[in-house]
């Protein structure tokens, strides 16, 4: 499988206990990591361009992440960010799963097997997440390319 870099995640990419901001930079909905220990939610109310609130607590480590040329002419395509999926997925939000597939995630964080998400983007595109068991990597990429 081809893979590229997704340079506009962040610096790096979250491990299982980090907390996941959401940061108002230069846009007041940009997303942008950023880790601190493990902690609860500090802020529910509404945030200014100043303030970063957490918004939830990474679940497993994604590892290198990498994406597919199909899944990055997607999200370009639905001007859509991979992050916001990334974000998504490491706090257990598996998007459009079933009931079954769900329970296979719960477990797999536990027990340290492959976690797979599907979300559809604003265009109606689908896209998956895949978490490898090991945490060595994630990949978004379309279904027809895996």
């Amino acid at each position: 499988m081809e893979t590229a870099f997704l340079q506009s995640v962040g610096p790096k990419p979250p491990v299982a206990g980090a907390s996941v901001y959401l940061v108002a930079v230069e846009s007041p909905c940009e997303i942008l990591w950023r880790f601190v220990p493990k902690r609860a939610i500090t802020n529910r109310s509404a945030f200014r361009a100043d303030q970063e609130v957490v918004i939830a607590t990474a679940r497993f480590d994604l590892g290198r992440i990498v994406a597919t040329p199909g899944a990055l002419e997607a999200l370009e395509l639905s001007g859509e960010s991979p992050a916001t999926f990334l974000a998504r997925h490491v706090v257990g939000d598996w998007g459009d799963l079933d009931e079954d597939d769900r329970a296979e995630n719960e477990l797999s964080i536990r027990e340290g097997f492959r976690i797979l998400s599907a979300f559809k983007l604003g265009d109606g595109t689908k896209i998956w997440i895949i978490t490898e068991a090991d945490r060595s990597s994630t990949t978004v990429l379309l279904p027809s390319e895996y």
